[in-house]
């Protein structure tokens, strides 16, 4: 028993040596790290970290474009012998020049992943006699006949954005998102006898790009896009989209900037009609200036 004595009070000093230390750690801001966290729950500590310090997470983007407008409608006729097309600016009197509005959105979740949204508008009619004679699926329109035009269109873009660079003065970005695109036209004339045409195509098309942000002062920014994506003809359906823009960004505030720049976008579509095969496309390039937010 007396070999016991000096055993149990030596164990006594240690423990309580240790509550010592521990105690005067805490005190001056060095404890020993707590060494009971899995690597799972480290590095989801380290990713909290990062988010807390990612700085701007949100911009927003309005813009307007003074754009010149091109847009072809063209049938096919089954097996191809025939065609005829219609350019809805030349022959049809619609506007060729427009200010269209659009909009895009970033919200960076880390600094290597996000979100990353579009919309794009355009609408336009005309109304007018025709100068020469229309040729629709099973149906023609003859010169001097008063009709009705409109082409309105909406695309809607989202996706995932992820994070080349993460620099604090550089941003190289490359998305994969979804285009839903609503592309609806039509003629109409009540000359004699009422004829009509309308079309619409409504599908989502995948698109891939790269945002670039590049901060050459605090106050001035070179900006750009460029998305692209071509779906090949299947079963007579198929499109392709190219959308470009360059823009350079003036700072009077740390989250707004004024930015000026150009904008140009394509789109080409193809499906069927009425056993016709119908190719639209439609461009618009232009001068553009925006707002952007940033948070």
């Amino acid at each position: 028993m007396k070999k016991l004595v000096p055993i149990i009070l030596f164990s006594i000093l240690f423990v309580a040596g240790r509550q010592t230390l521990y105690a005067f750690g805490a005190q001056d801001g060095t404890a020993t790290p707590d060494t009971t966290l899995t690597k799972k729950e480290i590095k989801k500590a380290k990713r909290k970290e990062e988010r807390k310090n990612l700085k701007p997470h949100f911009r927003l983007s309005l813009n307007t474009t003074y754009a010149f407008l091109e847009t072809q409608v063209r049938f096919i006729t089954p097996g191809g012998l025939v065609s005829f097309q219609v350019g809805l600016e030349k022959n049809l009197q619609m506007p060729d020049q427009q200010i269209i509005v659009s909009s895009s959105m970033i919200y960076r979740i880390t600094p290597r992943s996000g979100l990353y949204a579009m919309y794009y508008g355009l609408k336009r009619n005309s109304k007018h006699v025709l100068n020469r004679d229309i040729y629709l699926p099973g149906d023609t329109i003859f010169a001097g006949a008063y009709v009705n035009t409109f082409f309105n269109t909406d695309v809607y873009s989202f996706g995932y954005l992820f994070s080349i660079l993460t620099r604090e003065k550089s941003f190289l970005g490359v998305f994969f998102n979804l285009y839903l695109m609503n592309i609806r036209t039509g003629i109409e004339s009540d000359i004699i006898q009422k004829r009509s045409f309308n079309y619409q195509f409504l599908a989502p098309l995948p698109n891939i790009g790269l945002i670039m942000d590049f901060e050459l002062t605090k106050w001035f920014h070179l900006n750009s896009g460029v998305g692209t994506f071509f779906v090949n003809n299947i079963e007579g359906v198929g499109g392709t989209i190219q959308d470009i823009h360059f823009l350079t960004a003036f700072y009077p505030a740390k989250w707004l900037a004024l930015s000026i720049g150009f904008h140009i976008f394509n789109v080409f579509v193809t499906s069927r009609e009425q056993d016709y095969l119908l190719n639209v496309s439609y461009s618009f390039k232009g001068p553009s200036f925006s707002l952007r937010f940033r948070f």
